[in-house]
C-alpha cells in the first residue's frame, strides 16, 4: 500500500515554537508544555471522533472536443474505427487519438496517438506521427476529417469523413455502452451534437473500407459514420483500492490524499494527488461524515459527480438499513444516469450494489462495491451478478 504522509498542522504549533526561542525561564517552560499537552490531547479527541467517510468508487475522466466514427461491417476482424482530437493550447499541436475496435468479445481496442508521453502512459497504446486534418467551424458545423498513419506492422492507414450538404449539429447526449469492456469497467460517454454520413472511407494498405449500400446491413447499425462535439469518456473502473483515516487525512493506495475543510456549512474533502495529470477529487459530506456527493476533476476542470440521497453512510456505519437514490452527472449535464443503491451486510463485508434505473440500457450494466473496515478501508468495484438469480418458467 503507498501512503503518503502529508498530514495537516495545527497552526498554533508554530507560534509556541517561536515562544520557546523568546522566553527561557522553566515556569513559562512548563507553561508551555501544559499547553502544547492540551492541544495534543485536544487533537486526538478530534481525530478519534472524527469518522471515515465511505469512498465507494473511483472515476477515470476525460474530455475530446471532437470524434469521429465509422462502422466496418466488412472488416474481417474490426467492428469500427474511431479518431478522437483535443486542442492543447499554448501552441501546441492537438492531441488525436485512433483506434479500432474488434467485432469479437470482449472488443478489444488498438490505440494509437501522437503523443509518445500519453502513448507510454496507456496500457498497450502505441505512438504514431499522425497526419490530421479537419474542415469547418467547431461546435456549429460537422467537421470533415483527413488522418494518415501506420500501424505496428508498418502498414499505411488513410481515413477521410465529409459531411456533403449537411451542415448542421444535432443534439446527441449518452451512448449505449454495447459491451464495450463490460468486464473492466461501467462506461459513461456522452457527446452534446453530432452529425451522421455515408461519406467515409477507411484504407488499410491497399483495402478499402466503405459502408455497403445495401439498406438491410443500415437497418441493423442504423448509421454509417458519424462526427460529434463535445466528448465525455468516463469510466467507473473494476478495481481495488484501500485508504484510511489519519488525523484529519485520508490516505489512499491510488496516488490521491484527501484532507478536510468546510465550506458552504459543509465538510468537504479535496483530494490532490502526488503525479502532475491526475486532476483532483472533491467528496462533500454533512457533519456524520455521510456522503452527499463526490465530484471528480480532470487537469483541465471538466467534471464527473454523483449524488446519494440520502447521504451514503460513514464506512463503518454502512448496513442492511441504507437504500438510497444516486444521480450521475457530466458537468452541466445533471441527471445522466440514474439508479438505487442498496447495502446488504455479508459476513465481515457490505455489499454496496448499484441498480441503474435510466436511460434503459444501464440496467444490463449493475455493479458493486464490496466494502470490508478496519483500522483500513478496503474497496473492491465489480460487476453485480444476483447471487440467486430467478428461475425461467
Amino acid at each position: 500500500m503507498i501512503t503518503l504522509k502529508s498530514i495537516t498542522k495545527i497552526g498554533i504549533g508554530c507560534a509556541l515554537a517561536f515562544m520557546t526561542v523568546m522566553c527561557g525561564t522553566s515556569k513559562e517552560k512548563d507553561d508551555k508544555k501544559k499547553i502544547d499537552d492540551r492541544l495534543n490531547n485536544e487533537k486526538e479527541t478530534v481525530h478519534e471522533t472524527l469518522k471515515t467517510p465511505l469512498i465507494p468508487l473511483q472515476f477515470d475522466l476525460h474530455y475530446w472536443d471532437n470524434h469521429w466514427f465509422q462502422w466496418l461491417p466488412q472488416h474481417p476482424e474490426y467492428e469500427s474505427v474511431e479518431v478522437m482530437s483535443r486542442e492543447r493550447g499554448s501552441g501546441e499541436s492537438p492531441l488525436v487519438w485512433f483506434f479500432f475496435t474488434e467485432r469479437e468479445p470482449p472488443k478489444q481496442q488498438h490505440h494509437y496517438f501522437n503523443d509518445k508521453s500519453v502513448a507510454n502512459g496507456w496500457e498497450g497504446a502505441h505512438y504514431s506521427p499522425i497526419t490530421y486534418q479537419h474542415r469547418g467551424t467547431p461546435g456549429d458545423t460537422p467537421l470533415e476529417l483527413h488522418v494518415q498513419l501506420k500501424n505496428t506492422q508498418g502498414t499505411p492507414i488513410e481515413w477521410r469523413m465529409s459531411f456533403g450538404e449537411k451542415r448542421s449539429l444535432r443534439r446527441a447526449g449518452l451512448t449505449d455502452q454495447t459491451g464495450h469492456g463490460q468486464d473492466e469497467f461501467f462506461l459513461v460517454f456522452f457527446r452534446e451534437h453530432q452529425q451522421s454520413t455515408r461519406d467515409a472511407v477507411l484504407t488499410i494498405g491497399e483495402e478499402e473500407f466503405s459502408f455497403p449500400d445495401d439498406p438491410d446491413i443500415m437497418r441493423k447499425f442504423g448509421f454509417a459514420a458519424a462526427y460529434s462535439h463535445n466528448v465525455y469518456t468516463a469510466t467507473i473502473p473494476f478495481t481495488s483500492f484501500e485508504y484510511e483515516l489519519n488525523g484529519s487525512t485520508i490516505e489512499t493506495d491510488k496516488r490521491f490524499e484527501f484532507e478536510v475543510s468546510h465550506q458552504e456549512g459543509k465538510q468537504v474533502w479535496h483530494g490532490s494527488s502526488s503525479q502532475d495529470g491526475d486532476g483532483s477529487w472533491v467528496a462533500w459530506t454533512n457533519d456524520n461524515q455521510q456522503i452527499e456527493r463526490i465530484i471528480r476533476k480532470s487537469v483541465s476542470g471538466k467534471k464527473i459527480e454523483i449524488g446519494f440521497t440520502p447521504p451514503l453512510p460513514a464506512a463503518h456505519e454502512i448496513n442492511n438499513n441504507y437504500e438510497g437514490e444516486y444521480e450521475l452527472s457530466l458537468d452541466e449535464f445533471s441527471g445522466l444516469i440514474e439508479g438505487q443503491v442498496k447495502a446488504e451486510q455479508l459476513d465481515d463485508q457490505v455489499q454496496l450494489i448499484f441498480f441503474n434505473k435510466s436511460p434503459d440500457w444501464t440496467t444490463d450494466y449493475n455493479f458493486q462495491a464490496i466494502v470490508r473496515t478496519g483500522n483500513t478501508i478496503e474497496v473492491t468495484v465489480e460487476q453485480y451478478e444476483e447471487r440467486n438469480p430467478s428461475p425461467e418458467n
